[in-house]
């Protein structure tokens, strides 16, 4: 079992917990913010466990005048050691807002819109964990909140000295454990996975009038995800204390990091990681986005020759029948900005191409066939370059006989 208590500022209105609601399972009074509500469910692993409610306002002041503080042990008393608890309210859960009272789809946990919750300033009190931190959904007065373990990174790092932790744009560094100014000391922090959301660290380099901070300042971090400071951050230095902007992540002027050769002591549980730092500076941030996966589902007739995107070859990747055009074939890759997808194909008639044959495709990102493609056409085979949505000689599309463009090529996606 879990056993989970929790109040909010101003009234709970449900709990849903493997999408069922549970809220005739909670003790308490809903409506009275100083009454501390309690429930115990049967744990099911990788499920949401949901809790909506209102508060008083509408407008940007929303993160003062509501709040949400929860605690959850296993067991069917909960914890009277902080350091027993399963969760608390903080980074691991995730917000939903609303103007209106929360539907029936993000009641349970589904939907869009879902983001790291902003720090509540209100004066809502846990009566057992007064302590515990106070979250909300910004800007909303309708509010849900989701926690699921299976979606928790969890995260071990160090650097000279750490001065913000920002996740989704949101700050904090409340929620990092460890002295930020011990680098044989792992700080730690857990938050909830949001697609697309930048973590970014920043710190500084102790000895300001070092020449090159490369070679006295160092970042290290290792993630439950599999991120580390091996590879996928981004570094923005600076000789100056950084701006909020870059903070959070924001502006310009974010490079790949130096390889640290400072002879830092590192915790030992981050010893297998590299350290790296900014070339520009000694106050520096590192940011880590998440890649964007896009999918496309597509058909062409007669057959699908090749798949290329940004310059490489994915028609390996590629699955369905490429000679069938009943098959829906289906492929995957990294988003790169400005890149080209070259679909090439051969026409099962090439006398009346444009009448008698067509391509349909759909991708997860919102292109598709119906517009921003581009045609390069031949009687003989394609030549490489072209295949690669290179070269010259790309026209506007003609409508296929599907209602679809033909020849199928490249779009930037």
């Amino acid at each position: 079992f879990i056993t989970c208590s929790f109040t909010m500022d101003g009234a709970v209105q449900s709990v849903f917990y493997n999408d069922v609601n549970v809220t005739h399972l909670v003790f308490g009074d809903l409506a009275d913010a100083d009454d501390v509500k309690r429930v115990s469910i049967r744990e099911v692993p990788g499920v949401y466990l949901v809790v909506t409610g209102y508060g008083s306002s509408n407008a940007d002041s929303a993160c003062d005048t509501a709040g949400f503080q929860i605690a959850c042990s296993r067991g069917m008393e909960n914890s009277v050691n902080g350091s027993d608890f399963l969760v608390t309210s903080g980074a691991v859960w995730e917000a939903y807002g609303s103007a209106a009272p929360i539907d029936s789809t993000h009641q349970i946990g589904g939907g869009d819109w879902w983001d790291m919750p902003c720090t509540s300033t209100s004066n809502v009190s846990h009566g057992d964990f007064s302590t515990l931190p106070k979250i909300w959904a910004s800007g909303h007065k309708y509010a849900a909140f989701r926690w699921n373990p299976a979606t928790v990174v969890s995260c071990e790092f160090s650097m000279d000295e750490v001065d913000s932790v920002y996740y989704s744009g949101r700050d904090m560094l409340q929620f990092v454990r460890g002295n930020l100014s011990d680098t044989s000391e792992a700080k730690r922090f857990e938050f909830a996975y949001v697609p697309r959301a930048s973590l970014v660290i920043a710190g500084k380099d102790l000895d300001y009038l070092a020449p090159d901070s490369c070679n006295s300042a160092g970042f290290v971090i290792s993630c439950s995800n599999g991120v580390t400071s091996a590879a996928d951050w981004e570094a923005h230095g600076s000789s100056q204390v950084l701006d909020t902007s870059h903070l959070a992540g924001l502006g310009l002027s974010w490079d790949s990091p130096c390889t640290s050769s400072a002879g830092t002591t590192w915790p030992t549980e981050l010893s297998h990681v590299p350290a790296v730092w900014s070339t520009a500076g000694a106050f520096a941030a590192f940011r880590w986005t998440p890649a964007e996966i896009v999918t496309c589902r597509f058909t062409a007739s007669n057959v699908v020759d090749s798949v290329y995107y940004n310059g490489q070859d994915i028609t390996s990747s590629v699955t369905g029948d490429l000679a069938d055009f009943n098959s829906t074939k289906e492929v995957s890759f990294e988003r790169v900005q400005g890149a080209y997808l070259a679909i090439t194909a051969l026409a099962g008639d090439s006398a009346g191409a444009c009448s008698a044959n067509g391509v349909a495709v759909i991708c997860d990102n919102g292109a598709s066939s119906a517009d921003g493609w581009e045609a390069y056409g031949t009687s003989a085979s394609v030549d490489a370059t072209r295949r690669q949505g290179a070269g010259s000689g790309w026209e506007p599309t003609c409508q296929g006989g599907f209602d679809e463009a033909w020849p199928f090529a490249p779009a930037q996606a």
